[in-house]
């Protein structure tokens, strides 16, 4: 008998959820709590717009608190409305915001990415969606969008993870939303990763210290603290030493000069003398040049041909004299 008391208790409850969550359609109401004392029922509602639940002058929520009285038989029910300050680690409002994008048409991939990096850069350890039924085409299917660190068992699945489900109602069917969220982490879970963490950090100094050891050299070279504070500052020079200073550093300067302007001497005249030397080189090359008959001016062809013409002629004229020489003394022989 108890166990039916219990069982009518709690379906008047999300009978009541239900009935408020219509009542508010407009706004987006996250969790509902209802506890019963014998003096009054208290209902808390959170959600994101306060001000469309209370509604002007609180109209509304007198109109909710009748229909509550008449409907479920509550004698002195009182609404409470408290604001959700981040909505994005809310499972219920986040599944909300994604069955109503894919009553829309939205593609689901791209909604569970989406709110999957949102969750995460609002501050939550893990997260994970859920989408079952008729995604894409008549056959239902599962996808599953996760991130970070998520616990699915055991007492810190019931502590730390809040969890939220909505129902979506697209065209080719319902599709339902269910959005896990780990918000804390839990103590045993930090003692296991300081624990692991812990010889890691103790190896990397111990790694550090054999450093050290082996490059012992320039570590020693360093001055000491107690050298630093045995060091004495020197005093101010005197104007007649300053003077000095600077007549010896104009001496030097000089002195400097004077060798550079004999350096620059020295390379003027030994540059004198390699030009020297190419010019003669240059005028011996043409005299040689000169001499070869290979390198006859026009008018020398000229005066060769004109004595090669005469020198001809006159061997001709040689050559006739002879024969006539000649003839004449066969005449005179015979």
């Amino acid at each position: 008998m108890k166990e039916r008391i219990f069982i009518q208790k709690a379906k008047e409850q999300n009978d009541m959820k239900e009935f408020i969550r219509k009542q508010f359609n407009t706004a987006k109401c996250s969790t509902i709590e209802v506890y019963h004392t014998p003096v009054v029922t208290r209902i808390i509602i959170h959600t994101t717009s306060p001000g469309l639940v209370i509604g002007r002058g609180g109209e509304r929520l007198r109109e909710t608190i009748e229909n509550i009285k008449n409907r479920f038989n509550v004698e002195n029910p009182q609404i409470d409305i408290k604001k959700i300050t981040n909505p994005s680690l809310d499972p219920v409002i986040v599944s909300q915001d994604i069955a109503s994008a894919l009553e829309r048409g939205l593609h689901f991939k791209r909604l569970g990415n989406f709110y999957i990096s949102k969750i995460m850069n609002a501050g939550a350890i893990g997260c994970e969606i859920v989408l079952s039924g008729k995604i894409r085409g008549q056959r239902g299917r599962i996808e599953r969008f996760s991130a970070g660190f998520l616990k699915k068992c055991g007492d810190p699945a019931r502590k730390d993870v809040i969890q939220g489900f909505t129902v979506a109602n697209p065209k080719l069917g319902n599709i339902g939303v269910t959005v896990k969220i780990m918000i804390n982490q839990s103590k045993d879970i930090i003692k296991k990763q300081e624990e692991t963490e812990l010889p890691k950090q103790e190896e990397i100094a111990n790694s550090e210290e054999a450093d050290k050891e082996n490059h012992k050299e320039p570590y020693q070279t360093l001055p000491n603290s107690k050298e630093k504070s045995e060091t004495k500052v020197k005093p101010d020079k005197l104007p007649a030493e300053r003077e000095r200073e600077k007549e010896e550093k104009e001496k030097n300067d000089g002195q400097g000069n004077a060798k550079e302007q004999q350096e620059m001497k020295e390379n003027r005249i030994v540059e004198h003398s390699n030009i020297t030397i190419i010019n003669e080189k240059k005028s011996r090359c043409d005299s040689e040049k000169n001499k070869n008959p290979i390198n006859i001016t026009k008018e020398q062809k000229k005066k060769s041909l004109n004595g090669s013409k005469e020198t001809t002629e006159n061997l001709q004229i040689t050559g006739h004299l002879i024969k006539s020489k000649k003839s004449k003394e066969s005449s005179v022989t015979e």
